[in-house]
């Protein structure tokens, strides 16, 4: 079997372990997710949802079940994660996709006050047996990295089901992996430095199936008015997160809530996350790393991995 790679979903998408014709068969289905949950695409079922804020909207039985799923985690996590930050995104400028922008001046944005005010309505009105949604104008919605957790997950659930042995499937750093087959090696991934994807801080032996999701502050940044701006959005305060954390890694049996608490442990940081997370996820492991090249590991890992190289500071 070949690696195969393509490019959508404002990322790099690579198969590996799978058939020419499954390959072909993953990339027609993640551009079919980009079409509906592009936040960048005008046509869109998301971008389309977002312009009729306030107006009750059908929606597409692929669009409920990821907003049904998302809704479920923004209740799990307390609003740590929440898919309606689009507007908070737009206003720090991430109004296009990433590789459009300029990293040195983005668009200027407005008033700060103004900008990240917080929205006390209901964001949203979701009737699930009509498939009907109402947003809320200072809610709109965004996907983000749930939609390429989400989108490798059930492909890999696909493939699996029809008894395809082995394979991986990594959306832009949100992987899983599977190999059940007689005298397959386990996959051996390498975690990228926050600073370069040329080096790696850890290098990992996957064991069975394994979803894993790395979230940074540092690939997706730009300068807006001279100021550092990144995609990880507190939503307690409508800001990029500023915790002492750069990087996390969640890693999981399942890839989607591995991409969720990656982004949570960013915004809550190294002291706060790891406790939050085990009060909510125990079953989950993690590798995060801190504004001055520490690593910090779980107890757990060897639940999923075992470790080939691990580093324990990296230089920024």
């Amino acid at each position: 079997m070949a690696t195969f790679n393509m490019r959508t979903m404002n990322t790099d998408i690579l198969v590996s372990g799978l058939s020419a014709q499954d390959a072909q068969e993953a990339f027609q289905w993640f551009r079919l997710v980009e079409g509906t949950f592009s936040r960048f695409l005008p046509a869109s079922e998301l971008s389309l949802l977002n312009g009729r804020a306030g107006e009750e909207t059908g929606v597409s039985e692929r669009f409920a079940h990821l907003l049904y799923i998302s809704l479920q985690y923004l209740d799990e996590t307390g609003g740590i994660f929440t898919p309606f930050l689009g507007q908070a995104l737009a206003r720090s400028g991430y109004r296009q996709s990433f590789e459009k922008i300029d990293r040195e001046t983005a668009q200027t944005e407005p008033d700060d006050h103004d900008a990240y005010s917080v929205s006390r309505e209901e964001p949203i009105r979701f009737d699930l047996d009509r498939r009907t949604v109402t947003i809320n104008a200072g809610s709109l919605l965004d996907f983000g990295g749930i939609a390429k957790g989400w989108s490798a997950q059930q492909m890999a659930a696909t493939l699996i089901e029809r008894g395809r042995k082995e394979g991986l499937i990594d959306a832009g750093g949100d992987i899983i992996s599977w190999n059940s087959g007689s005298g397959g090696k386990p996959w051996l991934i390498g975690l990228a430095h926050p600073y370069s994807d040329e080096q790696a801080i850890a290098r990992l032996q996957l064991k069975g199936q394994t979803g894993i999701a790395t979230s940074s502050v540092v690939k997706r940044s730009w300068k807006l008015n001279g100021r550092n701006k990144h995609h990880i959005i507190d939503p307690r305060t409508g800001l990029p997160a500023a915790s002492d954390l750069i990087q996390a890694t969640v890693i999981g049996r399942t890839l989607v809530p591995c991409e969720i608490y990656a982004k949570c442990l960013l915004i809550l940081g190294s002291e706060l996350g790891p406790v939050w997370l085990r009060s909510r996820r125990p079953e989950l492991a993690y590798i995060v790393v801190d504004h001055q090249g520490r690593l910090s590991a779980s107890s757990n890992l060897d639940q999923y991995c075992d470790i080939a190289e691990l580093s324990e500071r990296i230089a920024l």
